[in-house]
């Protein structure tokens, strides 16, 4: 006994077959996009912390006193020069994408010695900048995660700062 098909059936299990190929096709797409917007909220992310740790580190420390990983307080200078940066850049992010986490993290480390007035001097130290981007995918990821992702990026940049002589020669 020979079983054989008949044309119509051949040509609908080749529609069946050419829709899930096709299925999996789109959400083989559609998952390298959602990879592709986490790879460029990654670079984004990098190039904001990067910029608000330069911001950080080009004026004077949140306190004239030696100190390590000191919390930088969002009333002192430095957290201000990386709060201006952030958000000038969130400013320029494509909102159905991306949201910049408005609240940064930044730390400072002051060295010895410390300058005095009326001499002033050279104060040396580091600061450490923290900020966070919410990812949100629409694709393949948003279907089964359809909240955001959070990516964290740090950068540490070293200042000097140079205060001024009071000293009238």
């Amino acid at each position: 006994m020979y079983f054989y098909r008949s044309n119509q059936q051949s040509r609908g299990l080749g529609i069946i077959e050419l829709m899930a190929g096709f299925l999996l096709v789109v959400l083989v797409i559609s998952l390298f996009l959602d990879v592709g917007l986490l790879v460029v909220g990654t670079m984004i992310n990098d190039e904001i912390v990067s910029d608000a740790a330069r911001a950080a580190a080009m004026g004077p420390p949140g306190e004239l006193a030696v100190g390590k990983n000191r919390i930088v307080k969002s009333t002192q200078a430095p957290y201000k020069r990386a709060l201006t940066i952030v958000e000038n850049k969130s400013k320029n992010l494509p909102p159905l994408f991306f949201e910049l986490d408005p609240t940064i993290n930044i730390s400072e480390t002051v060295f010895q010695p410390i300058p005095v007035l009326p001499l002033g001097g050279i104060l040396h130290g580091s600061v450490r900048v923290e900020t966070i981007i919410l990812v949100h995918p629409k694709f393949a990821i948003g279907l089964f995660n359809p909240g955001s992702i959070s990516l964290t990026a740090s950068k540490t940049c070293p200042y000097t700062w140079v205060m001024k002589s009071q000293l009238v020669l």
